[in-house]
């Protein structure tokens, strides 16, 4: 009678599964390391609105303009300062938050002083109130499309409103400066204690107006 062992050895346990439980026997499969990568997908361009890019091109233009206007004689004989010109403006118009928007009206006033003090240039009150009511516009502008991301549809009553208070001020400004020109010839023989008095009641009154329109 051959003699029973009850303990049976234990069976060898596999490597591989032992190694990673979690594949149920079956090794992992690495990745292929020479396979390509899919290639991303190309970002869409931003959407832009018909509105946001009229306030925009006001910016470009109204700046542009005001530079020109500034920007004395011997330098427009060189390439680089319309080219300088161009960039500014273009910048404060894709930019309107950055620093761009005050660069330009700093550069304009520069140029302008310059353009008297340096090159000889006389400035005029009609130029001088040109540019003051362009670089109005760049920054009331600038300031518009500050609020206005270039995918918003500004609504036409806002637009209209804006484009009204600006029309007002410029027209104000052009008054103003026409009663410069106009008031001394025509005040000639009015006593100076009645032409005092009254001056400064319409200075009072145009700054009143002005800025209830800015407000408004």
């Amino acid at each position: 009678m051959k003699p029973t062992d009850s303990t049976k050895p234990a069976s060898p346990t596999n490597p591989t599964t032992s190694a990673n439980p979690t594949t149920s026997g079956k090794p992992s499969k690495p990745g292929n390391p020479d396979r390509p990568s899919k290639p991303a997908k190309p970002t869409a361009w931003p959407k832009v609105t018909l509105s946001a890019l009229l306030v925009r091109c006001v910016v470009a233009v109204a700046g542009a303009a005001a530079l020109a206007v500034a920007l004395p004689a011997p330098f427009t004989e060189r390439l680089a300062w319309p080219v300088i010109v161009v960039v500014v403006s273009v910048c404060s118009a894709v930019r309107p938050r950055s620093a761009a928007v005050g660069a330009t009206l700093a550069i304009a006033f520069t140029l302008w002083v310059a353009g008297g003090m340096i090159y000889g240039e006389t400035p005029t009150a009609a130029t001088a109130l040109l540019l003051g009511c362009l670089l109005y516009v760049h920054h009331s502008a600038a300031a518009l499309g500050a609020q206005v991301p270039v995918a918003a549809d500004v609504p036409a009553r806002l637009l209209g409103g804006w484009a009204l208070r600006v029309a007002l001020v410029v027209g104000l400004s052009a008054l103003l400066g026409l009663a410069v020109q106009l008031g001394p010839p025509l005040l000639a023989g009015v006593p100076l204690a009645v032409v005092l008095p009254v001056g400064a009641l319409g200075a009072v009154g145009v700054a009143a107006v002005i800025r209830h329109l800015l407000r408004s």
